[in-house]
């Protein structure tokens, strides 16, 4: 049974005495194993420091870092930057040196693949990387197992990294001798799919034997699924733009392939009777997530003839989402425009964010908006003030949102701004949600300041989870360069703040990492600045009261209603050597005094943590955090 919290406080945690977890300190100090759980991976004592100078190392950096953090005005984000790759670098393992960097994806494991162009031969110049050094390269077998007497032909036109770590691709294929087109290829984990002019399309309602005479782009889930955009050779011959969706077996092969729409036939849902006259098979057009579910975008052959002004839709799976004649979701009485021009992203959770314009004849027209739930959260607004995080009074200006506006489980979006400021070398940035990730010409990466942002949709992917981000950014020369980003964001407002100090001279910090959206169940809470391996644990309450230097403590309560004790199993920490520990919580099952306890929307939440210092022979607390769950 958990004890009844203000007679915990009562023995003090400076005493031999009873601890909110049972026992007593002194068996502990000798004789309690460590848990399992957070001690099993050790910080990075590189990400504590504010600034890390970068080591210029021949081929792919793995090591390089640059935390930025109180350095973006206004935000409460920190971001390590690690430089991956740049130009005028050797192409690991070769002679040659990176000239261009044309594709660039990551997974929620920090895995990453970089497509770029080298000054090779011109029939071999083009490569893969991830990790591992090379996975793919042009002109030769590398990476897939080529048809017979064919080998990568000249660029990658699709990268995609799934959290599976599988790996799908398109391109083409030229004969061996010669060096003649060979078709288009369709390859994941080296394996081709789908071969142009051999390869059959199954899909029901297509004539037997119809062959794949195109492949545009490929959206591949976590569970065995492909979006692919592709064509078709009806009747033997021609390209008719087709959009599929493919199944795949253990084997990671075909399984199933189904039609979802296919230009000259009408538009499904019956919403539109006429026939559907294009895609746009871009990158940030069209998404899929693990349920199976995807968005994508197509033009109908003008209905009424000639007009133009409602004949293009978004569709989610067969039920369309967006005609741009309806009214637009987050302006007044204005109706969408310019769908080709949309940009989409499909979360896991079913939610989704887009970019796109409204029918506004004033420069207003553009919009940033999120759909959580079914309800519209505006992120950003042609027009309005840029986010407090960028510095100086600007305005957002209408150049929309970037190439590709990656949503992840968490629900953070990474989009590009681009404001009023006349000053055009400095006037654009990246932000993660409302937080400043990079600003054009001021903030410093590898010691010099950003040259040109990404903007491109092979310029900047995201990990479902939100925690890494994959950049091409231009440095000063300009010149190609790859940064991996890995977030660690704050939530909540902190007080009591700054806490007594400790033995370590330094106050003990509280923070919360993750989401405040109740429904993501993602919130961790950190400690950091305490003393080396020593015992504690975090407490909650709902209430902020202060009670000063309880039972001994040389540090203060602040929490009151019903405090709980996060003292269950793998619940108490013992810091690491840099005085850090942490804690997941479960929104769901929450410790109070009177019991555990689901948290719900809208309620206020504070948080501490509680911990022993032996050097003082006595305890401390941290701050405090107050959450406001959504």
């Amino acid at each position: 049974m958990r004890k009844n919290p203000l007679a915990v406080l009562d023995h003090g945690l400076g005493e031999a005495g009873s601890l909110p977890w049972g026992g007593r300190f002194g068996q502990y100090e000798s004789f309690w194993p460590r848990p399992r759980g957070i001690w099993d991976v050790p910080y990075n004592e590189g990400m504590d420091v504010a600034f890390c100078p970068m080591q210029r190392q021949r081929g792919v950096r793995f090591l390089a870092k640059v935390v930025l953090a109180s350095c973006l005005v206004g935000g409460t984000s920190a971001q390590t930057f690690s430089e991956l790759l740049r130009a005028g670098d050797p192409v690991p393992g070769t002679s040659v040196l990176v000239t261009r960097i044309d594709n660039v994806d990551v997974n929620r494991s920090g895995d990453w693949l970089i497509a770029l162009d080298s000054d090779g031969p011109a029939s071999a110049d083009a490569y893969l990387l991830s990790q591992q050094g090379v996975v793919w390269q042009e002109g030769t077998v590398t990476g897939f197992a080529a048809p017979s007497g064919t080998v990568a032909g000249a660029s990658l036109d699709v990268v995609d990294l799934n959290d599976e770590g599988d790996v799908l691709l398109t391109f083409p294929l030229v004969n061996t001798p010669g060096g003649t087109p060979a078709g288009t290829v369709l390859v994941r984990n080296g394996q081709v799919l789908i071969r142009t002019g051999v390869t059959p399309c199954s899909a029901p309602g297509l004539p037997a034997g119809t062959l794949y005479s195109g492949i545009e782009e490929a959206w591949q889930n976590n569970t065995g699924t492909i979006l692919l955009g592709a064509s078709v050779a009806l009747g033997g011959s021609g390209d008719t733009p087709i959009l599929l969706t493919l199944t795949l077996d253990a084997q990671g092969q075909i399984a199933t392939e189904t039609k979802v729409a296919m230009v000259g036939e009408t538009l499904p849902g019956g919403y539109h009777v006429t026939p559907i006259q294009a895609f746009s098979f871009v990158k940030g057009l069209q998404s899929i997530n693990d349920a199976g579910d995807f968005l994508w975008y197509e033009e109908d052959d003008d209905a009424p003839p000639g007009d133009v002004t409602t004949d293009s839709n978004i569709y989610r799976n067969n039920t369309l989402l967006f005609n741009e004649s309806e009214t637009f979701p987050v302006a007044s009485g204005q109706a969408f425009k310019q769908l080709s021009l949309a940009r989409l992203s499909l979360n896991n959770r079913g939610d989704f964010v887009c970019a796109a314009w409204d029918r506004s004849p004033y420069a207003d027209d553009t919009w940033l908006f999120v759909r959580h739930n079914g309800v519209d959260h505006v992120l950003a607004h042609e027009g309005d003030f840029a986010p407090v995080a960028f510095p100086g009074v600007w305005t957002t200006r209408g150049y929309g949102f970037g190439g590709v506006i990656p949503l992840s489980d968490t629900g953070d979006v990474l989009w590009l701004l681009d404001t009023d400021d006349p000053d055009y070398l400095r006037d654009t940035a990246i932000f993660h949600n409302q937080d400043l990730v990079l600003q054009e010409g001021v903030t410093l990466l590898s010691g010099v300041p950003v040259f040109g942002l990404p903007n491109f949709e092979s310029e900047l992917a995201m990990s479902s989870d939100g925690h890494w981000s994959i950049m091409e950014v231009e440095l000063p020369g300009p010149f190609d360069a790859v940064f991996l980003v890995e977030f660690e964001y704050t939530r909540g407002i902190t007080y009591c703040d700054p806490a007594v100090p400790n033995s370590t001279g330094a106050p003990g910090v509280l923070r919360a990492l993750g989401s405040d959206e109740l429904y993501l169940n993602h919130i961790t809470l950190e400690a950091s600045q305490l003393p080396p391996q020593v015992f504690g644990c975090f407490l909650n309450g709902t209430g902020s009261g202060v009670t000063n230097q309880p039972a001994g403590s040389v540090g203060n309560l602040c929490l009151s209603n019903l405090v709980g004790f996060y003292n269950r199993t793998g619940e108490v920490f013992q810091t690491t050597t840099s005085g850090r520990g942490q804690l997941a919580l479960d929104l769901a099952d929450t410790p109070t005094g009177a019991g555990p306890f689901a948290i719900t929307a809208g309620q206020h939440w504070y948080f501490q943590c509680w911990y022993r210092d032996w050097a003082s022979g006595t305890s401390n607390f941290t701050n405090a955090v107050e959450l406001v769950f959504q």
